[in-house]
């Protein structure tokens, strides 16, 4: 894992070599220490915005440049590239999964990259029951073909680590 610091570090060294400079105006930090905060509005945000940034990606950078991606966007008015809070991924789907695509899940998670036969084999699952957990997982786009075999979308990552540890499963 890095430090917050780095991987503010890494997002503002690859946006510089990306050649912009994005804005954090819409953001705003409404927390107690901003009141007594020397910072401008835009500073606030910035810091706030990364500071939720790493503790959602859990400072683990592939994520964290991720969600900064899907945290810009281009004002179609001024062309000014601006920083949005990032929409984060809908657990409803993944909290109705039956139980053995959890564990199906898990397989994944643990292993990086897995295939339906490994993964048969690591949870005692049926074939048929593997393989329509991972297409329901794909479907919902939680997972995706990576080579020969399946591996956790960067999207969904911290959020499927959270359920599987919710759960007691990791």
């Amino acid at each position: 894992r890095w430090e917050s610091s780095d991987l503010r570090r890494l997002i503002e060294r690859r946006t510089e070599q990306a050649g912009f400079v994005p804005s954090f105006a819409g953001l705003r930090d409404v927390s107690l220490d901003s009141l007594t905060s020397d910072e401008t509005p835009e500073q606030r945000g910035r810091r706030t915005f990364f500071e939720e940034l790493g503790h959602y990606a859990r400072n683990n950078p592939a994520i964290a440049l991720e969600f900064w991606r899907r945290s810009l966007f281009r004002n179609t008015v001024t062309g000014q590239v601006e920083v949005r809070t990032f929409a984060r991924p809908p657990m409803a789907a993944l909290n109705e999964l039956p139980e053995p695509s959890l564990f199906v899940l898990r397989t994944i998670a643990q292993m990086e990259v897995a295939d339906a036969r490994t993964i048969q084999t690591c949870t005692d699952l049926p074939a048929i029951t593997v393989e329509e957990s991972l297409r329901r997982l794909e479907m919902l786009g939680v997972i995706h073909l990576h080579g020969e075999g399946y591996r956790l979308a960067l999207f969904w990552y911290a959020e499927v680590l959270r359920l599987l540890e919710r759960q007691n499963l990791l």
